[in-house]
Order: structure tokens, then C-alpha cells, then sequence
């Protein structure tokens, strides 16, 4: 449930910050551009947090209370980029 929260907000976050971003670059394509971009940034973290370019094989941890493992910030990072690439296909041009 944490991972589904944080990646609203992370959602939410990168909405902003493209909507802020774009008036300096002034394309006519720019929202679907700059969630695409976005999305594939997250995918990149997602892939980086959950250990598939690390070397070691992981060690199973104990859960901690109260923290997000890396398990969940892949998730979330995932699904942010799940959600911006269906905003940009849906997205009016």
C-alpha cells in the first residue's frame, strides 16, 4: 500500500515538474513528450532499486517497520512509469 501512495505522489511530482519545465522549451508536443521521458527516467530507477544491474546476489533482509525495502521502491518506480506512459497515449494532441 506504501508503494501505491508513493507512487502517486511521484506521479503527481513529475506532472509538476514537466508543467513547469515545458514553458522553457515550447514545443507543440511537449506534454506527451515530457511523460515519456519521464516515464522512461522512472523505469531506469526501477531498474537500478531493484538490483537487476547489481553484481552480488541479493541478501534477504530482515522487514523493516516503518521503511520502504528497495523491493518497494522498484515497484513504485514502476508504476509511476506505468501510469505516466498511459497518460501520454491517452493524451489529447
Amino acid at each position: 500500500m506504501r508503494s501505491l501512495r508513493w507512487s502517486f505522489v511521484l506521479t503527481l511530482f513529475s506532472l509538476l515538474l514537466i508543467g513547469l519545465i515545458l514553458p522553457l522549451i515550447h514545443e507543440s508536443h511537449g506534454w506527451q513528450l515530457g511523460m515519456r521521458v519521464m516515464g522512461g527516467l522512472f523505469f531506469v530507477l526501477a531498474v537500478i532499486a531493484s538490483g537487476v544491474l547489481s553484481l552480488r546476489m541479493p541478501s534477504v533482509s530482515v522487514e523493516q517497520s516503518g521503511r520502504m525495502s528497495r523491493h518497494d521502491w522498484a515497484l513504485a518506480f514502476l508504476l509511476v512509469s506505468v501510469w505516466l506512459f498511459g497518460l501520454s497515449w491517452i493524451w489529447p494532441t
